[in-house]
C-alpha cells in the first residue's frame, strides 16, 4: 500500500524494479525487502492519459506500453532511464494491448485491426525499430505469452473472452468465459469461470523443467491466482482474497505480480506453500488526480422546487440544497453536510418551509426546513426515518399540511406535516383483513355499510377533533347514479395484514393513531395504496388538499391507470378508477378551477409508412386527455344538440358565487366514460401542468430520427420541445367588442384557445413581454423572444 493512498494499477516486475500506472502516467520504483520502507518512485511518462499494460524488455532497459494518447490506443516504447518515448504502431484500433515480449525481442500485442469487428483481435509482433512487424498465424486471441521450454518454443493463448475483464462480470458463467490453449491443445476445460492473463512461469523445482502455467480465474466465486502443469494437471490456487478481484496478473518468468483493489501483490514462486504479499510504494510529487475542482453547478442539478411568489426556488445540486433566488439574489444554504444526499426538494404552499429526502441516517427520511431569514436559522425537523423505504416522488399539497411520498415498494404513503400534537387530517376508514383491496384499489363486497368520518376541516373555531374510526369490515355502498359524492364501490387500500389505513410512526412504539403519539416532529405515515407491479408515479393534489391522483403500474411492461383518492372530508380513503388499464397513461392534473383532471395518454394507434421500406411504425401515440369530475360538467369538446348557450349557465360550478374556487367535487358514476382527447395533433408530449385560471401548459417533442440527421444543425443534435398552453376550459361569453376573423383554426374549440412556442431547452417558458421589460425566460439565459 502505498503511503499517500494512491491507485495503483498494471504492475510488472523485472530483477528489482517494479513498473506500475499511477495517475494516468508510467512509473518505476525499486523493490525493497519486506519489512523495509519502498524507495520513492519516479515518473516515466508525463502524458496525463490513459496508460495500461507495461511490459519490462527482457534486458530491462524500456518499457513497452499502451497509451491512448493519439485518442485510440497504440504501443509505445520508453526508455526506464529516462527520455522520449517512440510510438510504435499506428494501427487506429479500439482494442490494441501489449501482452509482452518474445524471446527474440519482439513486442508481443493484440489488435483488431483491418478485421471487421472490434471481437477479432489478432496476435502480433511488434518490432523496437519501428519497422511493421508482422500477424502470427493464430487466429482470433485475446491474449499470448510465447516461451522456450524444454529447448522448445511454446505459444499459450487464450481465446473467447470479452471485451472487458472478468470484474465487470462478474459471476458470468456463459460461452465468453475464456478458453485456454497451449501449443494446440485446450487445458482445463471444464474449470466453470474466467480466465485471464495467462503467464508461463518457472518453479524452483517439479516436472516439465520447473515449468507451471499461471491464470487469474474466478471459478470459485472471486478472482484470484491459479496455476497447473503444461498439462492441466495439478491445479493450484495461490492467493485467497474475499472481497475484491485480482486483476492484471504479470510475471518476469519467476514471480507473479498483481492488483487488488489498487494494492501491489507479489507471489514470489508457486510452490504450494507460497504466500502473496503486499508491495509497499511510495510515490513523489503532488497528487493531481485527488486535487479539488470546480464543478458546473449548472451541470448537476437534481431538482428544484420554485416558491409561491415566483422569485426563488429551493435547487439540490450535488446532493446538497440550496434557495437560489431567479434575480438579483445571493444563493444560500439549507443542506449542505458532508456525507449526507439531500433530494427530492419541494416546497410547503406559503408556510416558508421546505420538505426534502435525506439519507443522514441511513435509510430515506423527510426533513422540513424553514428557509434562510435575517432572524436567524432554525433546526429542520426529521420525520419518518426507517419506515419510507426508497423515496421516489414527492409532493406537498396545496397548503403545506400534508405529503404524499411515492416508494420504490410500490407503497403510496401520506406524511402529515403539522407540528401540534395529536392534530390529523386524514381518517381511513378500516376494514376486514378479509375486505383488503387488490392493486387496482377496488374491496370485495362484505355487505356491510361504511361510516362515514367526520370532517375536522370543518370546525372554523380551531378547536382540533379526531376523527370517528369507521367500523371494521365496512364496506361501500353502491354508487347512486346523480350523487356527487364520490362512491365508496373502491376502497381505501392497505398492505396485506394490517388495516387499511393504519399509520405507521417513526417511532416503533407508536400505535399508529397520530392523538396518541406525544412527539410532535415524529410525522404520522398512512399507506394510501400498494402496487404490485411496482413504484406510483406523477402524483398530483387537486386545488383544495382533499383529492390526490395519480399514475398506477399495470400488468405488463408499460401499462399504467390514472387512479384518485379523497384523502380529507367526507368519505375519506375511498379509491376511485379514473381509467381502465388498458393504455400507458401518466401525468394526470387537476385544472386549478378544480373542475376537470388532465392527462397523458399513450393509446393512439394511427400507424405511419416508412418512406424507405413501407414499414409500418407508431411513432405517433401520445395526447392529452380531459375528464370533467361532475357529469353537470359538459366537456368543452362535445357538441351540443341544441347549441352552446351564449352567456353559459349550463355548468352549476359556473355560478358566480362558486367559480373557479378550486373546490372539487367527483361524481364517480360514469367517470371512466367522461374521458375526452383534446382536440390537437397526435405526437410526443410530457410536463403537463395547470396554470392559474383553469389553463394546462405541456411540452410537444419534435420526431426525430436516433442518429440525429433531422435536425436543422447537425453540430447540436439535442431535440427543442414546444411548449404549448391552453385557455380556461369554461365556455367563451360573448364580447362585444370582438369581430369576426375568419375560420377558427381546427386545434381549439368552444371556449378554448391555445398558441406554441418554442422553448430554449433547460429553461421554462418564457415570460409574456410588456412594453417596458422584454420578454425573458427564469433561467436569466439570453434567450429572448
Amino acid at each position: 500500500m502505498s503511503d499517500d493512498r494512491a491507485y495503483l494499477r498494471f504492475p510488472h516486475l523485472h530483477g528489482e524494479l517494479l513498473c506500475f500506472a499511477a495517475e494516468d502516467d508510467l512509473w518505476v520504483a525499486p523493490l525493497v525487502p519486506e519489512g523495509y520502507r519502498p524507495e520513492r518512485a519516479w515518473r516515466v511518462t508525463v502524458d496525463r492519459t490513459r496508460i495500461g499494460h507495461p511490459r519490462f524488455s527482457p534486458d530491462g532497459r524500456h518499457i513497452a506500453y499502451t497509451s491512448w494518447r493519439s485518442l485510440d490506443p497504440e504501443i509505445h516504447l520508453a526508455p526506464v532511464d529516462g527520455g522520449p518515448s517512440r510510438r510504435l504502431t499506428y494501427w487506429g484500433s479500439t482494442d490494441a494491448r501489449v501482452c509482452g515480449w518474445s524471446p527474440d525481442g519482439d513486442i508481443l500485442a493484440v489488435s483488431s485491426h483491418n478485421q471487421p469487428f472490434s471481437y477479432y483481435s489478432w496476435a502480433y509482433t511488434v518490432p523496437t525499430d519501428g519497422s511493421p512487424g508482422g500477424r502470427m498465424p493464430w487466429g482470433p486471441v485475446s491474449d499470448i505469452a510465447v516461451a522456450d521450454l524444454d529447448g522448445q518454443r511454446r505459444t499459450l493463448l487464450l481465446s473467447g473472452t470479452p471485451p472487458h475483464e472478468p470484474a465487470s462480470w462478474k459471476r458470468y458463467r456463459g460461452g465468453a468465459m475464456g478458453r485456454l490453449w497451449l501449443h494446440g491443445e485446450r487445458l482445463l476445460p471444464h474449470l466453470g469461470g474466467h480466465i485471464e492473463a495467462p503467464l508461463f512461469v518457472t518453479t524452483p523445482v517439479g516436472e516439465h523443467g520447473g515449468a507451471r502455467i499461471a491464470f487469474l480465474s474466478d471459478h470459485e466465486g472471486i478472482g484470484n491466482l491459479y496455476s497447473c502443469l503444461p498439462d492441466g494437471t495439478d491445479l493450484r490456487r495461490h492467493t485467497d482474497h474475499d472481497e475484491f478481484y485480482a486483476r492484471n496478473a504479470s510475471s518476469d518468468g519467476r514471480r507473479v505480480v498483481y492488483q487488488c483493489a489498487g494494492e501491489l501483490w507479489v507471489v514470489d514462486d508457486l510452490s504450494p506453500d507460497a504466500r502473496p504479499r503486499r508491495i509497499d510504494v511510495r510515490l513523489g510529487g503532488p497528487r493531481t488526480g485527488r486535487r479539488p475542482y470546480q464543478v458546473p453547478a449548472a451541470h448537476h442539478v437534481d431538482g428544484l422546487s420554485v416558491d409561491e411568489t415566483g422569485r426563488a426556488s429551493a435547487v439540490t445540486v450535488r446532493g446538497s440544497l440550496y434557495w437560489l433566488t431567479h434575480r438579483d439574489g445571493p444563493a444560500r444554504t439549507i443542506a449542505d453536510t458532508p456525507g449526507v444526499r439531500v433530494r427530492l426538494p419541494e416546497m410547503l404552499g406559503s408556510s416558508g418551509q421546505v420538505a426534502y429526502v435525506t439519507d443522514a441516517d441511513g435509510e430515506d427520511a423527510v426533513e422540513v426546513a424553514y428557509l434562510p431569514r435575517a432572524s436567524g436559522d432554525r433546526a429542520p425537523r426529521r420525520l419518518a426515518s426507517g419506515v419510507l423505504g426508497r423515496v421516489e416522488e414527492l409532493v406537498s399539497d396545496p397548503d403545506g399540511e400534508r405529503l404524499a411520498i411515492a416508494s420504490n415498494d410500490g407503497r403510496l404513503l401520506l406524511l402529515d406535516l403539522t407540528e401540534e400534537p395529536g392534530v390529523t387530517s386524514l381518517s381511513l376508514p378500516e376494514t376486514t383483513p378479509g375486505s383488503l383491496p387488490d392493486d387496482s384499489g377496488t374491496v370485495p363486497d362484505t355487505g356491510d355499510a361504511a361510516k362515514d368520518d367526520n370532517d375536522d376541516k370543518d370546525d372554523k373555531d380551531g378547536d382540533d377533533k379526531e376523527p370517528e374510526e369507521a367500523e371494521a369490515g365496512a364496506d361501500a355502498p353502491d354508487t347512486p347514479a346523480d350523487s356527487a359524492e364520490p362512491a365508496r364501490s373502491a376502497g381505501s387500500a392497505g398492505s396485506a395484514g394490517e388495516p387499511v389505513g393504519s399509520a405507521a410512526s417513526a417511532d416503533p412504539a407508536d400505535s399508529g393513531s397520530a392523538a396518541d403519539s406525544s412527539d410532535a416532529g415524529s410525522g404520522r405515515v398512512t399507506e394510501l395504496i400498494r402496487s404490485v407491479n411496482g413504484p406510483v408515479r406523477d402524483l398530483a393534489f387537486s386545488p383544495d388538499g382533499a383529492w390526490l391522483t395519480w399514475s398506477h403500474p399495470g400488468i405488463g411492461r408499460s401499462l399504467r391507470s390514472i387512479k384518485m383518492a379523497r384523502i380529507s372530508g367526507t368519505g375519506a380513503g375511498v379509491v376511485v378508477d379514473v381509467t381502465n388499464g388498458r393504455f400507458e397513461d401518466e401525468n394526470p392534473v387537476f385544472t386549478r378551477d378544480g373542475r376537470y383532471l388532465a392527462f397523458l395518454s399513450w393509446r393512439g394507434f394511427d400507424p405511419v409508412y416508412d418512406v424507405h421500406t413501407g414499414d409500418l411504425s407508431f411513432p405517433l401515440g401520445c395526447r392529452p386527455y380531459l375528464v370533467p369530475l361532475s357529469s353537470a360538467t359538459p366537456s368543452p369538446f362535445a357538441l351540443l344538440p341544441d347549441g352552446r348557450p351564449a352567456g353559459g349557465g349550463m355548468d352549476p360550478a359556473d355560478e358566480e358565487a362558486g367559480a373557479g374556487d378550486g373546490t372539487v367535487t367527483v361524481e364517480v358514476e360514469g367517470l371512466p366514460d367522461r374521458v375526452t382527447p383534446f382536440p390537437v395533433t397526435a405526437s410526443k408530449y410530457s410536463a403537463l401542468q395547470p396554470v392559474a385560471g383553469g389553463g394546462l401548459v405541456w411540452l410537444r417533442w419534435p420526431i426525430s430520427g436516433a442518429l440525429g440527421e433531422t435536425f436543422a444543425n447537425p453540430s447540436d443534435p439535442s431535440p427543442r420541445p414546444r411548449w404549448s398552453t391552453t385557455t380556461s376550459p369554461r365556455p367563451a361569453r360573448p364580447n362585444s367588442s370582438a369581430t369576426s376573423t375568419g375560420s377558427r383554426s381546427a386545434a381549439t374549440a368552444p371556449g378554448w384557445s391555445s398558441s406554441t412556442r418554442a422553448s430554449c431547452g433547460p429553461c421554462p417558458p418564457p415570460s409574456r413581454a410588456t412594453p417596458t421589460r422584454p420578454s425573458t425566460s427564469i433561467c436569466g439565459a439570453s434567450c429572448t423572444r
